[in-house]
């Protein structure tokens, strides 16, 4: 599920996405000279949000905001934020769709986590079945077993 984001008119910036990791690789003399070349992995599991800024008058900006990071706002601030891409108007639908990607993972991702159910809550469960008399030992065990991995 790999997909590539390129922007070649402001920063050229590549964006990759994998099945773990979004990773932002940076070229050219704007980057290097606001100090921001080579690669920044991002795990996506630790994306917390997207900020994005359609350009105006000037560039606008795709920010990916993660725990321990700060928030920076406005163009000028991204311009040195390694979690922040900026783009011209001609790329803004490359830009609207790698904010539709990451949107849609964190999405999932709190859809999963919620559905995700404590094993602990489980096992209580069938052992209140089991006190009820409504499954047998045997069931009990099997359940035990397999909600622990044995």
């Amino acid at each position: 599920m790999e997909r590539v984001f390129e922007f070649k008119k402001v920063s050229k910036t590549t964006v990759t996405i994998d099945e773990q990791f979004l990773r932002i690789s940076r070229k050219g003399l704007f980057n290097k000279t606001s100090g921001l070349t080579g690669e920044k992995s991002i795990k996506l599991d630790n994306i917390l949000s997207v900020q994005f800024k359609e350009p105006g008058m000037r560039a606008g900006y795709i920010q990916f905001n993660v725990p321990g990071g700060k928030d920076k706002v406005g163009v000028h601030k991204a311009i040195s934020d390694e979690n922040a891409i900026l783009f011209s108007s001609k790329e803004i639908d490359i830009a609207e769709e790698l904010k539709s990607v990451v949107e849609n993972y964190i999405s999932n991702k709190s859809i999963n986590q919620t559905n995700k159910i404590d094993p602990t809550e489980e096992l209580r469960k069938y052992k209140a079945l089991l006190d009820d008399d409504i499954i047998t030992r045997d069931e009990f065990e099997a359940k035990k077993k397999k909600i622990l991995g044995l």
